[in-house]
């Protein structure tokens, strides 16, 4: 899906839900948007955010995250 939205000349892409965190793939999914150059932005609650997962974020360098 990731690329087909590259192909159609996508920009920016945003997870959210729900909790986008109780994804099993949430990080995969995170990582193939970055790797294709999307502006990522991530909008989750915080309730399961835990010390990895926000080191996994920031590593990800979303334009936003709330």
């Amino acid at each position: 899906m990731l690329d087909g939205l590259r192909e159609l000349g996508t920009l920016y892409v945003t997870l959210t839900g729900g909790e986008p965190l109780t994804h099993p793939e949430f990080l995969e999914i995170a990582r193939g948007a970055r790797q294709r150059a999307f502006a990522l932005r991530i909008f989750t609650n915080g309730a399961l955010v835990t010390e990895a997962t926000a080191d996994a974020i920031a590593a990800l360098r979303p334009m936003a995250s709330r």
